[in-house]
C-alpha cells in the first residue's frame, strides 16, 4: 500500500519534505503532518510560500525569526519542484543548519535526488517520497478512502472504480466523494450505486472502447471513441484506461507460459477473474512486441495532447488507426 509517512510529536524534526506524484497523497501528508506537531501553533506563527514565487532568502529569513508567543512557527514551501536552481543554495544553507524553533515543511511532486538539496534531505532524514498505490493495491487503498469518508464500500464497487477510472487518486477520489453523495444519508456504496452515479456512459462506452480495440475492430473503435469524446469524457482519462487495458494484455501474453488459475491470473494483472476468457482472446490478436510497442507510444500520445494544439480526439484517432493496421 502507500507508504504514508508516520509523525510523531516526541521526534519532532525541523525540516519535512513531502515529495510524491499524486497530490492527493501530498494533501494527506500535509494536513496529517500539521495534525500530529503543528496544530497548536497560531496564523501568526504560520507562512505559506510558492517556491516559484518566492526568494529563499526572506524564507530562510523568516524561518530564523523567532515564534511569538509560542514554542514554534510553521513554514511552509509548496511546490517546491519549481524552485529555481539559483534559489536552491540558500534553502541547503539553512536545511543543513536549521533553526529549532521553526519547522520547515517543503511539499511537492519531485525533488531531485542528485542535486545538493537532494542529497542534503536524504542524509539528514528530512525526505518523505510516498508512492502511489499499484493496480493490485488500488481496490484496498479505494475501500480505506470511502472508510475515512465515513462509508463502507463493497470491493467489487473498488474493483468497478479501479476500472473505470484507473490509478488517478484525485479522479477517485472525487468519484467516491460524489457516491457518498448519492447514497446520503445511507452509508454503503455498492457496485449498483457506482454503476448509476459514477460510471454512466464510462461503464459502456469505454470499456466497449477498449473491447473493439483488444478484438482490432477499428470501424467500431473509432466510433465508440467519437461517442465518447462527443459525451464529454477527458481524453485523458481514455487514454489513461487504454494504456491499463493493454498492460492487462501483456501481462495476458507474459504470464501464458505458466499454470495459473482464473482466480490467479486476474489477481496478477489487476482484473477480475470474470473478464480473463475476453482478455486471452482480444490478446491473442497481438504480439507480445506489438503490445509492449503500442504502450510506449502511449507517452507519445499523452504529451502530444497535453503540449500540442491538434484536439485530442485527432490524437487518439491516429494511435488506434496506426495501432489497428493489419500486418503489423
Amino acid at each position: 500500500m502507500v507508504n504514508m509517512p508516520t509523525f510523531k510529536a516526541k521526534e519532532l524534526l525541523p525540516v519535512y519534505a513531502l515529495v510524491s506524484t499524486e497530490g492527493v497523497l501530498v494533501d494527506d501528508a500535509l494536513a496529517k503532518l500539521k495534525e500530529t506537531i503543528a496544530k497548536d501553533i497560531s496564523d501568526t506563527n504560520t507562512e505559506y510560500f510558492h517556491a516559484a514565487e518566492v526568494k529563499m532568502e526572506s524564507v530562510v529569513q523568516s524561518a530564523q525569526t523567532l515564534p511569538f508567543l509560542s514554542k514554534r512557527r510553521f513554514i511552509h514551501i509548496a511546490h517546491i519542484e519549481k524552485l529555481k536552481a539559483k534559489e536552491q543554495d540558500a534553502l541547503l544553507r539553512y536545511i543543513e543548519e536549521p533553526n529549532s524553533t521553526t519547522i520547515l515543511c517543503l511539499s511537492g511532486s519531485k525533488i531531485d535526488q542528485r542535486t545538493k538539496l537532494g542529497k542534503s534531505l536524504v542524509k539528514n532524514k528530512f525526505l518523505f517520497n510516498m508512492s502511489a498505490p499499484n493496480q493490485k493495491e488500488l481496490p484496498k487503498w479505494i475501500t480505506q478512502r470511502s472508510k475515512e469518508q465515513g462509508c463502507s464500500l463493497e470491493m467489487d464497487a473498488a474493483f468497478l472504480l479501479s476500472d473505470l477510472i484507473g490509478n488517478d487518486l484525485a479522479l477517485l477520489e472525487r468519484a467516491i466523494e460524489k457516491a457518498a453523495l448519492y447514497v446520503h444519508p445511507k452509508k454503503e456504496i455498492t457496485f449498483e450505486v457506482v454503476q448509476e452515479c459514477v460510471a454512466a456512459t464510462r461503464l459502456h462506452s469505454v470499456f466497449e472502447l477498449n473491447d473493439a480495440i483488444g478484438s482490432r475492430n477499428t470501424a467500431l473503435a473509432l466510433t465508440l471513441l467519437k461517442s465518447v469524446i462527443d459525451g464529454g469524457e477527458n481524453a485523458l482519462l481514455v487514454l489513461t484506461m487504454l494504456a491499463r487495458h493493454l498492460r492487462q494484455l501483456v501481462g495476458i501474453k507474459s504470464l501464458a507460459g505458466y499454470s495459473l488459475s482464473e482466480y490467479d491470473l486476474a489477481k496478477e494483472i489487476g482484473s477480475r477473474h470474470f473478464l480473463i476468457q475476453s482478455l486471452k482472446g482480444q490478446a491473442n490478436n497481438y504480439s507480445l512486441i506489438e503490445l509492449q510497442g503500442a504502450l510506449k507510444k502511449i507517452g507519445e500520445c499523452d504529451l502530444q495532447i497535453k503540449s500540442s494544439r491538434v484536439p485530442p480526439v485527432f490524437v487518439l484517432q491516429t494511435y488506434i488507426t496506426k495501432l489497428l493496421e493489419p500486418n503489423r
